[in-house]
């Protein structure tokens, strides 16, 4: 799902949705917020939520049944502001299929 991203990209989040990351026995976390220090890129986050937010799950892949759930906390398409993120989107679309 993160196929030509070099493991490290920023996200837009605009959203109040945090959620707990996956465990192996669930699925696949494919991408995580950043840690406390690296967590804000630019704006405002407030000071109570960045605790929140640290290490959460952002892009996440769960099988269900025969088929499968590719999830994103923010939508990676916002305005189509970040390239990064719609790439991500993109690989989901295109290459979740054949997992």
């Amino acid at each position: 799902m993160s196929s030509g991203t070099d493991g490290e990209i920023g996200v837009l989040v605009e959203g109040s949705r945090i959620f707990s990351p996956l465990t192996l026995d669930n699925g696949t976390n494919v991408g995580r917020y950043g840690s406390l220090d690296d967590l804000v890129l630019g704006g405002i986050v407030w000071d109570e939520a960045r605790p929140q937010l640290v290490n959460k799950a952002f892009l996440m892949h769960e099988g269900h049944g025969t088929g499968q759930i590719i999830a994103f906390a923010e939508d990676p398409n916002y305005r189509a502001y970040a390239e990064a993120t719609q790439l991500l989107f993109i690989n989901a679309v295109l290459l979740g299929a054949g997992r």
